[in-house]
């Protein structure tokens, strides 16, 4: 599972293949934290290339959801609706299911 999108990064280089990489359950804060690692293309993720950019992403479900039973592909949904501070665009806004 991946989101596909050109985004540009610091070194000028676009990413366009999004991976959730890492997922933090936190249970205490009822929060989600995940992070996006975006690499040139799909080929250089798999070839175990440093990925261009990572975003941090924090989620609060809604209230009594257990945190064990949000999906990946529910943080891939909620991804695509994520702004960056400073932004009112969400940053994987029309990024495809890879």
């Amino acid at each position: 599972m991946a989101l596909l999108k050109s985004i540009d990064t610091d070194s000028g280089a676009a990413a366009t293949y999004w991976r959730i990489v890492r997922a933090e359950y936190d249970v205490l804060a009822m929060t989600i934290r995940y992070y996006m690692a975006g690499y040139v293309n799909e080929a250089a993720r798999v070839a175990g290339k440093v990925p261009l950019k990572q975003v941090d992403i924090l989620l609060t479900p809604e209230p009594n959801t257990q945190l064990p039973s949000v999906t990946w592909s529910a943080l891939y949904e909620h991804a695509k609706t994520f702004a960056l501070a400073g932004s009112s665009e969400p940053l994987f806004v029309g990024a495809e299911d890879a």
